[in-house]
């Protein structure tokens, strides 16, 4: 477990994976980075394997946005009990995918244990998701276009408010 910051904020946004391209770690980092603008305040959980070398490149482009980092806690693999509870006492998830055919054809699995939470996952609007898976059923889509400015968008509108992310 490695803190890279100061984790004493409020909402708390979990990743569950290992950071490689398809997982869209630019587009994560770009709309958190804009929620701290927006006086957002958040902690952000990356649970997985975060040791191979394309991970490693992603957690130091992490650091090099802005105050990110204080806000980040990297959990790496931890005991399933653990799991359990940093998953339960996470408010929001995100999962984002590319639109591309490993996409189209892939079950996503790490969705159902996410919403068994019973907290919002951001999905990206692309097929597969958007067959396994319906708008405001434990889900929020953002588009296909991944744009860091709509996943912004949808964290700060489940972060605003309790009430949403439960009705959700």
């Amino acid at each position: 477990r490695k803190n890279i910051g100061n984790v004493n904020s409020k909402i708390n946004i979990t990743f569950l994976g290992t950071l490689r391209k398809r997982e869209l770690p630019t587009v994560i980092f770009r709309a958190l980075s804009l929620c701290l603008k927006k006086d957002l305040s958040f902690n952000f959980k990356i649970i997985g394997n975060q040791q191979n070398k394309e991970s490693c490149k992603w957690i130091k482009k992490l650091k090099s946005y802005g105050n990110l980092n204080e806000h980040t806690l990297l959990l790496g693999f931890i005991s399933e009990k653990e799991k359990h509870e940093t998953l339960s006492n996470s408010d929001i998830f995100i999962m984002l995918r590319p639109d591309s055919s490993e996409t189209k054809h892939l079950f996503p699995s790490r969705v159902p244990e996410l919403m068994s939470s019973g907290n919002p996952v951001i999905l990206t609007k692309t097929p597969s998701f958007d067959f396994f898976f319906k708008e405001n059923h434990g889900v929020k889509f953002i588009s296909d276009k991944n744009s860091a400015e709509d996943l912004s968008k949808a964290i700060m509108e489940l972060a605003s408010d309790a009430k949403v992310r439960f009705e959700i």
